[in-house]
């Protein structure tokens, strides 16, 4: 048997951490994990921090590490509505520009 762990962390903090026993025969094994709130981890670590890391390790060497973009909850329910205040949206005015002098100029595409 070769010891393994896997690791879902957010910048430094530790949200999972599980180890596991390979057996020498096998090249895979299925590891379940328990469940994260993405919808909370997104809401509350802010803009810039909306990302996770999965790292894997056999035998004590780390073997795969695998980022993952956390998006927040919707802000429209199915018909296009707002679910939140729109006083309460966080606005990039750079970015903001730049999609309205795409729109503008023809160069945003949707979909």
């Amino acid at each position: 048997m070769v010891p393994g762990a896997i690791l879902i962390a957010q910048d430094q903090r530790k949200l999972v951490r599980c180890r596991f026993e390979l057996p020498l025969d096998r090249t895979s094994r299925k590891v379940h994990l328990k469940p994260i709130a993405l919808d909370r981890l997104a809401l509350d670590s802010g803009p810039d921090r909306r990302q996770l890391t999965f790292r894997v390790s056999l035998a004590n060497q780390e073997k795969q590490t695998l980022s993952l973009d956390v998006q927040p909850p919707c802000l429209t329910d199915y018909e296009g509505q707002l679910r939140v205040d729109p006083s309460q949206l966080e606005v990039d005015e750079t970015r903001h520009q730049q999609w309205v002098t795409q729109i503008l100029n023809g160069g945003l595409r949707v979909g």
